[in-house]
């Protein structure tokens, strides 16, 4: 990645301490996992073990990260993250409190590191193969930044803030 401006948000992930690499097929003591990959397919990686605190987002970030009204997040551990195969650039950006992985070619949302707790990723839900084994989403969060034009319709607990 070539230099970028001191105020630049885009960081250097060559020191990308998220990130374990497997050989593609084995998961993490052979347990099944979850499948998933950005938009054309070259970075892939499976989530071992469940997934939790499962919600809509509703807030800024999370809806510019995704280009839409609001985006279904889980959280897993980090070691849970294990890359299969990556053809390209993970790019890392500064936002909030933490860093939104994506896809340096297709730009597709991978997930998110948040700084004050490093022993978790919080993984956009819409990039799973598959439905099995992913919760649905327990609640709504950052309600007083959702956009006034969808009305939540749900009878999911709807919180302003993070709870």
């Amino acid at each position: 990645m070539p230099s970028s401006p001191a105020h630049s948000p885009f960081v250097d992930v060559s020191h990308c301490h998220s990130l374990n690499l497997i050989v593609e097929g084995e998961g993490l003591m052979g347990e099944a996992g979850k499948a998933a990959s950005c938009l054309y397919g070259g970075i892939r990686y499976e989530i071992i073990g469940s997934i939790h605190h499962v919600r809509f987002c509703h807030c800024t970030n999370r809806r510019k990260f995704s280009g839409t009204s609001h985006s279904a997040w889980g959280l897993i551990e980090t070691t849970q993250l294990l890359i299969e195969r990556s053809e390209t650039a993970v790019s890392l950006y500064k936002a909030g409190n933490g860093f939104r992985a994506f896809c340096g070619n297709c730009g597709s949302p991978l997930w998110y590191e948040p700084t004050m707790s490093p022993q978790y990723r919080g993984i956009p839900l819409g990039i799973i193969h598959s439905d099995a084994g992913v919760p649905a989403p327990e609640m709504h969060v950052w309600t007083r930044s959702k956009v006034a034009w969808e009305p939540i319709l749900d009878n999911l607990p709807p919180h302003e803030a993070h709870p």
